[in-house]
């Protein structure tokens, strides 16, 4: 039963926030499956505790050191249902070209979406470019038009996270090619931002 909720819901979870909720949600049913086997094999269950605190550190080291808690204060729209999305940078590890996982729990309480970090290394702020393209970006950047909504909307960016675009930048004396189309472009945004401030420093 449990696996054919999980199953069921994760084929409905691309239609919305509210059946990614509910995709979520079902989701935690697996905690079920520590109970039974723990009253199937009663002596295994050191090996379970352990693994069990093992993922509770690993959430509250993401929640304490590597998630960002601010507001929307610093954001603004853009043309063409594209928002700027702003946090000031409290981490000292950025990486050029990677990606963060940011919710706004006042869209959805249980959504992370990753996002591509678009602005340079040494700037104060991280700054993203969201295109609206489904309910959850078209919420986020109605909320970031309303003045009044901006500097209360709580916002949570976690990272940063490696990814491919950021091999680019350890190739400083090698010619790069970067293709890009649309929306996809902002990790390069990231990796020019930082060669240009590494010549500014240098000069």
């Amino acid at each position: 039963g449990s696996l054919f909720l999980m199953a069921g819901t994760a084929l409905f979870r691309s239609w919305g926030s509210k059946a990614y909720t509910l995709f979520s949600l079902t989701h935690f049913l697996y905690n079920g499956w520590l109970i039974f086997l723990c009253l199937h094999v009663p002596h295994l269950w050191p090996y379970f505790v352990f693994i069990g605190l093992l993922f509770l550190a690993e959430r509250l080291y993401d929640f304490f050191h590597l998630t960002i808690h601010s507001t929307l204060a610093y954001s603004r729209p853009g043309n063409n249902g594209v928002t700027f999305l702003s946090v000031p940078n409290a981490s000292t590890k950025v990486y050029p070209g990677s990606y963060y996982r940011i919710k706004v729990p006042a869209i959805s309480p249980v959504e992370w979406h990753p996002f591509s970090l678009a602005s340079s290394v040494a700037s104060h702020h991280l700054t993203f470019f969201v295109a609206s393209t489904g309910d959850w970006t078209n919420e986020l950047y109605r909320l970031v038009t309303d003045s009044t909504l901006r500097d209360t909307i709580v916002i949570q960016v976690q990272g940063p996270f490696v990814a491919p675009a950021y091999t680019v930048s350890k190739k400083s004396t090698e010619l790069n090619l970067l293709v890009a189309s649309g929306i996809g472009i902002t990790p390069f945004f990231s990796l020019m931002a930082t060669r240009v401030a590494e010549e500014q420093n240098y000069e």
